[in-house]
């Protein structure tokens, strides 16, 4: 059941990651003449602190970022950060507790270029892999905020999205 919901999950981000930019949603680009007509995308300033529907937190923001509900109704999926989709919700018992367990989890991936980290209330995980669509870039996080632990995650096509995800996921907040 993890395999199919995380299968229609990256599905559905790779389908949300293909659709062209638009620059209202935070993650927009621009066509420099001086580029030759390359996308780059624009640099977006943080909105501050931004709340994630009925979750009761918070987290730091591109201007432009749209909060929307989450697949099946749980938690909310972040549009337009750094370009990518973020899903956030309160981890299930199916939630990896440990780094250990979602390492071994992530072992289907094929991961490459694995970097950890512990935070005070938690753990990330970063990862790549190369997959029929491409190399996909992975970021896992979860975060003990208050009473509840929390998973912020997404599944981006470019490095520069990884790393923007990542930064959102550390500045959840309640």
């Amino acid at each position: 059941m993890r395999s199919m919901t995380t299968a229609i999950l990256v599905a559905v981000l790779a389908l949300a990651g293909c659709k062209k930019s638009d620059s209202r949603a935070g993650g927009g680009g621009s066509v420099s003449p001086s580029s030759g007509g390359t996308a780059e995308p624009a640099p977006a300033a943080p909105a501050g602190p931004v709340a994630l529907g009925d979750l009761g937190l918070k987290a730091m923001l591109p201007a432009g970022a749209e909060v929307k509900a989450g697949i099946g109704g749980s938690g909310v999926m972040v549009m337009g950060v750094g370009g990518a989709v973020m899903t956030v919700d309160v981890a299930s018992d199916l939630t990896p507790a440990t780094i250990e367990a979602a390492q071994k989890d992530n072992e289907m991936y094929s991961p490459q270029n694995v970097k950890t980290e512990t935070l005070a209330d938690g753990w990330a995980i970063t990862f790549d892999n190369s997959g029929g669509m491409g190399t996909n870039y992975w970021v896992q996080v979860r975060r003990e905020i208050g009473s509840k632990a929390y998973r912020c995650e997404t599944t981006a096509s470019t490095a520069e999205q990884q790393a923007a995800v990542l930064v959102a996921c550390k500045t959840l907040q309640p």
